[in-house]
C-alpha cells in the first residue's frame, strides 16, 4: 500500500493520482486487446483504496468499472442491467465492507492519507 504522508506536495499528490489513472486505462487496454484477439468478452470490478469518510454509506462508495463495450452495445438494455446489478452487489458486499477495514488498518499503521 503506498501512502503519501501530510508533507506530500500538491504536485506529489498529483503525480500519484496520474500514475493510478493512466495505469487503469493500461488495464483497460488489455482487456480490450484480450476481448479482440480471442473473442472474449471482460468485466473489471475495482474499488480504489482510499480512506472512507466516516459514515461511509454505498454512495459514498467509489468503483472503477469496465465491461467490454461491443458486448455492452450488442446486449442492449438486459445485458445494462445485469451490469449494474453486479456493480450493486459490489460495491454493497465486497467494497464497501473493504473500505471499512481499509480504515481500521489504516488507523493501525498510523496512515493518515491515501492518493485517492
Amino acid at each position: 500500500m503506498l501512502s503519501i504522508g501530510e508533507g506530500a506536495t500538491p504536485a506529489e499528490r498529483g503525480e500519484i493520482t496520474d500514475l493510478l489513472e493512466e495505469s487503469l486505462k493500461d488495464v483497460y487496454n488489455a482487456l480490450t486487446v484480450m476481448d479482440r484477439i480471442d473473442g472474449g468478452i471482460s468485466l473489471l470490478l475495482r474499488c480504489p483504496g482510499y480512506r472512507p469518510p466516516k459514515g461511509i454509506s454505498l454512495e459514498d462508495v467509489t468503483l472503477d468499472v469496465y465491461f467490454s463495450p461491443r458486448e455492452l452495445a450488442e446486449g442492449g438494455r438486459k445485458v445494462g442491467l445485469s451490469i449494474d446489478t453486479l456493480i450493486q452487489i459490489f460495491g454493497k458486499e465486497i467494497a464497501l465492507p473493504h473500505l471499512k477495514q481499509f480504515d481500521v488498518r489504516c488507523n493501525v499503521e498510523g496512515i493518515r492519507n491515501s492518493p485517492a
